[in-house]
């Protein structure tokens, strides 16, 4: 089914809807920070919003190009210039802006917004199309997960701009069946190879994102919130995050052969539960955003961490040339830091407060408010200039950011 642009026609509805359901609270807790996997049977609500200490879905996002480079392991933060990628020829640099039942796309590096398209005036946090997971891009196409708590939906687009959501037909399961997944999709990955989803605590795989072919993987029933899940290109590894039924034991997992096994992640290995699996890889080191004003650092790829001490809590990270940007969870507050432990506050505008935030393999940033002018765009993570429009008090936040490059299309087309 295709999905045409029905932001005119439901932005009256959208100023009228129960946007209650978005608050993601304040302080440290930003709300559900996730989806609860459930069964394929379960396609009922969650028990309601978890109160833990992730950022929101997705803050802080940087999407494919939060990689600074080849890995510098072990031992050591080694900060160099980002080198932008070239759009391949024939192709239009895309950056998605993802927020529930939402996609918003710009293909002129974020000076403007090519569309703002609406899947659900409704949308919210307990809904099909929840901005849960995110999206991910590989090899010219871009896919986007939806769902917590309902069963959702795996979105497919070549442009950025016209989006399949597949049907019943594009997933095959274990015994040979098809349908359509019957809990939230609540993690979605692309490992350089193919594309990842993990459903009901089970993965399918797909290499062109619209096949999907169920691995036979069942993951562990302890597995069963999952609040946040990153791939990590240039470590060619996997971390998902979350907790128990019960709410009452936290997990961390990474696996090194994408998610299809899954090796736990303790406390003993220097990794505090207050962090997220939102993290950024850049400059040699791997950091994790957290609550508390806590976070958590890796300069081995994972496999060992410490925690520092940050001004705020941070809802996410991105790469500079300098070094790395911190960013505050639901403050206005933007960090800079050399090594990744000390942090120098900078000024964005009086009316940000953060939402989600990215860098573009292709070379600049893009942030999103809570509060209106909603987006900010900057070439360097220093300058950062307002977007037209007043859509942040009107349309759900964004959660995530994904960039890449898409096909032309009239809305997108090529430069000149």
């Amino acid at each position: 089914m295709l999905l045409l642009p029905l932001r005119a026609f439901l932005l009256g509805l959208l100023a009228a809807s129960a946007l209650a359901a978005c608050d993601d609270g304040v302080g440290d807790d930003a709300g559900p920070g996730g989806s609860d996997a459930g069964e394929r049977s379960d396609a009922g609500p969650d028990a309601g919003p978890v109160v833990d200490r992730d950022a929101g879905p997705g803050a802080g996002d940087a999407g494919p190009g939060d990689d600074a480079g080849p890995p510098v392991l072990p031992g050591a933060v080694t900060v160099r210039p980002l080198v932008p990628e070239a759009v391949p020829e024939g192709r239009v640099p895309i950056g998605l802006a993802i927020g529930n039942g939402r996609i918003v796309t710009t293909c002129d590096r974020g000076r403007s917004v090519a569309q703002d398209l609406v899947l659900a005036a409704d949308a919210s946090d307990h809904h099909e199309y929840a901005a849960a997971a995110g999206g991910a891009f590989g090899d010219g196409v871009f896919v986007i997960a939806t769902g917590w708590g309902y069963p959702g939906h795996v979105l497919r687009s070549e442009d950025g701009i016209t989006w399949e959501d597949l049907g019943a037909e594009a997933f095959t399961w274990e015994d040979g069946s098809n349908g359509m997944p019957t809990g939230a999709v609540v993690s979605v990955f692309y490992d350089g190879t193919q594309f990842g989803i993990v459903t009901g605590r089970r993965l399918l795989t797909s290499p062109d994102g619209r096949a999907w072919a169920d691995q036979g993987v069942q993951y562990d029933y302890e597995l069963f919130h999952w609040r946040s899940s990153r791939f990590q290109p240039a470590l060619g590894r996997y971390f998902t995050r979350g907790e128990n039924a019960a709410k009452d034991v936290q997990w961390l997992y990474r696996s090194d052969d994408s998610a299809v096994t899954l090796t736990s992640v303790t406390a003993a290995e220097g990794f505090s539960f207050s962090c997220t699996a939102r993290m950024l890889f850049a400059h040699g080191a791997l950091l994790a955003p957290g609550g508390d004003n806590v976070y958590c650092l890796s300069l081995d790829g994972g496999d060992t961490w410490s925690t520092g001490s940050s001004p705020q809590s941070f809802g996410g990270f991105l790469p500079t040339d300098d070094g790395f940007l911190g960013l505050a969870s639901w403050r206005q507050g933007i960090y800079r830091s050399a090594d990744g432990e000390t942090w120098t506050e900078e000024a964005v505008a009086s009316s940000y407060r953060h939402s989600a935030g990215g860098y573009s393999p292709h070379g600049y940033y893009w942030l999103a408010s809570h509060f209106s002018p909603e987006l900010f765009v900057s070439d360097d993570g220093r300058a950062w200039t307002p977007l037209p429009g007043d859509n942040a008090d009107t349309v759900p936040d964004v959660r995530h950011m994904v960039f890449g490059h898409g096909a032309p299309s009239s809305a997108c087309p090529l430069s000149p």
